[in-house]
């Protein structure tokens, strides 16, 4: 193998698809793992999150005609709000938004999401955000009115918020990518050995779990942008086992075992 001879895109390829070449990625000292698992992660965020709120962002004509035209005429005057029309919908995966002026109050215990969620009564609005949330009566906003151009004036405030959350979706990401190739490296580190009875030390270990791990993530995320998450018990299993042969593969490349024999 020549030096260098493993590009930055082919790192990708080779994890996806090649794990008895994954002694070629822990030997490459050209490009970094950190680097590789903070670009994957991104891509993984922009796969199940950015993409979608984009492309919902672009059906409905962007946030400002959605206020403008799209959203029923609504005012909130005296902590009562007046709306002819009940909706709900969802800003990509990002948030869930309901607007019923029939109920006269919304709880928390009526949020069922887990994510952000904004529900509007009318007396009252419920914020969730990561399973927490609050319930703010339109009397204590301390504004005598709010109407659909109120809220085309507060855009560049929610953009601002969306990115805030967009990071923080990243980083959530980023340390559950972390933890669960940890388990995955504590549960594998000794799964194939040497003829001379020694195993991988466990950073060599973590990082062919994190390469091994690519291909299964990626399809997770892009079934979620589709609206078809994999939360099947048989698909589950599916990609662990198949999670667990890439590790085994890998393993057996770096160790320089041949499993044809």
């Amino acid at each position: 193998m020549k030096e260098n001879s493993v590009t930055f895109t082919s790192q990708y390829v080779i994890a996806c698809f090649f794990p008895s070449r994954y002694r070629e990625l822990i030997e490459d000292k050209k490009h970094s793992l950190k680097v590789y698992t903070l670009v994957l992660v991104l891509l993984l965020t922009l796969i199940a999150n950015v993409i979608p709120f984009l492309a919902w962002d672009a059906s409905v004509g962007g946030l400002d005609n959605l206020l403008r035209n799209r959203l029923p005429a609504f005012r909130i005057h005296d902590g009562i709000m007046d709306c002819d029309q009940s909706l709900s919908f969802a800003l990509g995966n990002v948030c869930f938004v309901k607007v019923d002026a029939g109920v006269e109050s919304f709880s928390s215990s009526d949020v069922k999401e887990e994510g952000y969620a904004f529900y509007f009564s009318r007396t009252n609005m419920v914020l969730n955000s990561g399973g927490v949330s609050r319930e703010v009566a339109y009397r204590d906003l301390g504004v005598d009115e709010i109407n659909n151009d109120t809220l085309v004036s507060l855009l560049p405030i929610y953009r601002i918020s969306l990115g805030l959350s967009m990071i923080a979706i990243y980083i959530v990401t980023l340390l559950q990518y972390l933890a669960m190739t940890l388990f995955f490296a504590l549960l594998c580190r000794g799964l194939v050995k040497d003829p001379g009875g020694d195993r991988l030390p466990f950073g060599t270990t973590f990082a062919i779990v994190v390469y091994a791990r690519t291909l299964f993530v990626l399809i997770q995320n892009v079934g979620i942008a589709l609206g078809y998450p994999m939360n099947g018990l048989i698909v589950e299993l599916i990609l662990v086992c198949a999670t667990f042969s890439h590790i085994f593969r890998g393993q057996a490349s770096v160790l320089k075992i041949d499993l044809k024999k």
